[in-house]
């Protein structure tokens, strides 16, 4: 057993060396205000996870030792004791410099994910938070009281206790934010993907643009159509609902903005190169 500097570990906390993981079986997803946490992890080894890491569900990260270059969609951070970094479904992140990194992280799905993220400014350009006060001890003596039957409870509540700890502007902005109509888009399918009307029609509408500006305005901010951004957040959240729940296919296809199950799973075979089905198989084994 080793302990966290003393800086950050008030409660001189014994601390595992080897990884600890702690996994939730259950999940519901009905109420779009629901989070469910899925795992609570001591990471001690990051450097064996390779360079390409993917999950199907978002992740909240608490360095405790050492220190990395967080890379994920282009972007590198420097990241050490005491920051907060966040992943997103789906998308490949990893690490470069890797000297003695530990990390813990929760795990969580939900359709209100994406809306707490959103309330206090967390995006996928903005997903590194330096130096969060008074987290380690809290979220160490937290997995050090967990088991099968309130893993679920502990991990969301200190989900919930850091998210609240993050440096935010009184109105939820991100310091550093700074919007257009583009990126305004972006987010509102990134929290509202499971709205069956969204199109480039219905937010040329909603904001008063042509439609065609807006086509190209989003495609030039993001090197992608807008269809595919759309059907791509679809896509990924359906994979995280296929993995973690036992939802039927027309229920996944309706969560995530989906009116037909069978064009739904056109769609996925088309995006994963799997069924539906097979997909959720996959991620049994």
């Amino acid at each position: 057993m080793s302990n966290v500097n003393d800086e950050f570990n008030r409660f001189n906390i014994d601390i595992p060396d080897e990884n600890v993981c702690m996994f939730s079986s259950s999940y519901t997803q009905d109420n779009p205000e629901v989070i469910d946490t899925t795992r609570f992890i001591y990471e001690t080894s990051p450097e064996k996870l390779g360079d390409s890491i993917v999950y199907p569900a978002f992740g909240c990260h608490l360095v405790t030792g050492g220190s990395a270059v967080f890379v994920a969609e282009g972007n590198e951070h420097k990241i050490e004791v005491g920051d907060v970094f966040f992943t997103f479904p789906m998308i490949p992140f990893g690490f470069k410099n890797i000297e003695g990194l530990k990390y813990l992280y929760v795990n969580f799905v939900g359709a209100g994910a994406e809306l707490i993220l959103a309330s206090v400014g967390i995006s996928r350009r903005q997903t590194v938070y330096k130096k969060v006060s008074d987290l380690i001890d809290i979220w160490f003596l937290a997995l050090g009281k967990c088991n099968s039957g309130n893993l679920r409870l502990l991990a969301k509540g200190v989900l919930y206790y850091s998210l609240a700890m993050l440096p935010c502007e009184p109105n939820g902005k991100s310091q550093k934010r700074e919007e257009n109509i583009a990126e305004i888009i972006r987010k509102s399918i990134d929290i509202s993907y499971h709205n069956h009307d969204l199109s480039i029609e219905y937010y040329a509408q909603k904001y008063g643009y042509n439609s065609k500006y807006l086509s190209r305005k989003f495609a030039d901010a993001f090197h992608t159509p807008f269809s595919e951004y759309l059907k791509s957040c679809r896509i990924g959240h359906a994979c995280v609902l296929l993995a973690e729940t036992t939802r039927t296919i027309q229920d996944v296809a309706t969560a995530v903005g989906y009116h037909d199950p069978l064009y739904f799973s056109k769609v996925f075979k088309n995006q994963m190169k799997q069924s539906p089905t097979e997909y959720r198989k996959s991620q049994k084994k």
